[in-house]
């Protein structure tokens, strides 16, 4: 019998996703792993990995089980994601029309994901913008699960707290124990953290 998986942790798993990773889940147990390039180069060259802290050795069987067996698929990647267009929806649904011009024009040229990002905090609205976003991520996993066969569990949505709380810092430890450093870093920065002072939270 296929486990029935955490659509929570689904969603906590592509969070994490970046350029340089990918996030896989077992479609018979429910398992979900992230996996970076650098883990996948390694796995492949044995001579290199030699060299490899003893964390990554550690970690090379479970990066050769995820590449030689289908049960493991890859969760949708930042392409599918493609938050630019998240961010772009959440501008239009905004009610105050400085706001939003604001934010629309934020989105525009390079750096776009800063500007945006410095616009909401200076326009009060971050809260808004990661329960928007929280939402879209669930739609876009609900869509891969249920195409894939893949059954799962709501769990009761908590009160919203805001990034710079604690449960997301842990999100950050788990990240900085399952991806290299500079990843890890990335992850905490798009939650609001500065690195490394989040895994001290």
């Amino acid at each position: 019998m296929a486990a029935i998986v955490s659509l929570r942790e689904v969603i906590d798993e592509m969070e994490i996703m970046s350029d340089e990773a990918t996030a896989y889940i077992n479609r018979k147990t429910g398992e979900l792993i992230t996996i970076t390039d650098e883990m996948f180069s390694l796995a492949e060259h044995p001579d290199e990995a030699e060299d490899a802290p003893e964390w990554q050795k550690e970690f090379m069987p479970k990066v050769r089980e995820v590449t030689a067996s289908d049960d493991f698929i890859p969760l949708p990647s930042k392409f599918d994601i493609h938050e630019w267009s998240i961010m772009e929806r959440f501008a239009r649904s905004v009610a105050d029309g400085d706001v939003r011009d604001e934010l629309e024009a934020a989105l525009h040229g390079r750096g776009a994901f800063g500007r945006f990002k410095e616009a909401l905090h200076r326009r009060a609205i971050a809260d808004a913008w990661y329960r928007f976003r929280d939402a879209a991520l669930e739609e876009i996993a609900i869509e891969f699960l249920e195409a894939h066969g893949i059954e799962f569990r709501r769990e009761p949505r908590q009160k919203w707290q805001s990034p710079c709380r604690l449960p997301r810092s842990r999100r950050c430890l788990a990240a900085s124990r399952r991806l290299t450093s500079r990843i890890a870093r990335e992850y905490c920065s798009r939650l609001g953290f500065d690195w490394p002072s989040c895994l001290r939270r």
